[in-house]
């Protein structure tokens, strides 16, 4: 799954930090999708995200293009890697 912001966040989740997401999160399978969201240009974060507990909500969104898939609150991550090039963190 895919997750962007229009920031620059790596300093916030450094490899091997543990966190939680509180709130509910929209992602999609789509890198392609979160590509098209985010302007090239811009500096960025696009988290790819590895979690068994999504639940994909396409036929309740507005957005049925986006493909959304809706990740639990108070789930656990890892930073496991960050790759700096063209301005992008994972």
């Amino acid at each position: 799954l895919y997750r962007g912001a229009p920031v620059d966040l790596s300093k916030d989740y450094p490899i091997g930090m543990t966190f939680v997401w509180q709130g509910f999160n929209f992602c999609t399978p789509s890198r392609e999708m979160i590509e098209k969201l985010l302007d090239k240009s811009e500096t960025r974060t696009i988290f790819q995200i590895e979690s068994r507990s999504g639940r994909n909500v396409r036929g309740l969104s507005c957005f049925h293009a986006e493909d959304e898939v809706l990740l639990l609150p108070g789930r656990r991550y890892q930073v496991v890697s960050c790759d700096q090039s063209s301005s992008t963190s994972y």
